[in-house]
């Protein structure tokens, strides 16, 4: 949130309204907005206290109201990896160095990652769809 954009649109009072459409203008969470407000002197200590323990008294701190920012995906990781793949360096290669199982590799440096598909169900049922182990062979 930059400050010369956001400074202005700031309120300085916990105003839940103002802060609930920023929050989904900017797509951040409420806690940042107040944050910022506060690190750029938009509002007082002591404001910026009071509305945190307002958000924990409603619960707010580990689930806002309204939409869930999205999560950006990063491309800078799957990029490289093609990059590499150009030059020969393979993604096993590359999960090797890193130390890690091919499976989590893949899931971290893809663009839109996917967990648990049928291979790896198949190959270890001790493991929830999902959950990659740390310590595969």
């Amino acid at each position: 949130m930059p400050a010369d954009e956001i400074r202005d649109l700031l309120p300085s009072r916990a105003d839940w309204r103002t802060l609930g459409s920023l929050k989904e203008e900017w797509n951040v969470s409420l806690q940042s907005l107040l944050y910022r407000a506060r690190t750029l002197g938009v509002m007082s200590d002591v404001t910026y206290k009071n509305a945190m323990a307002y958000l924990s008294a409603k619960g707010w701190r580990r689930r806002e109201p309204g939409p869930v920012p999205a999560l950006e995906q990063p491309s800078l990781f799957a990029k490289s990896v093609e990059i590499l793949e150009s030059v020969g360096v393979s993604e096993k290669d590359l999960a090797h160095e890193a130390r890690v199982p091919l499976e989590l590799f893949r899931a971290i440096t893809a663009r839109h990652p996917q967990w648990g598909d049928a291979e790896k169900s198949a190959e270890d049922d001790s493991l929830p769809a999902g959950v990659v182990s740390l310590f595969a062979s």
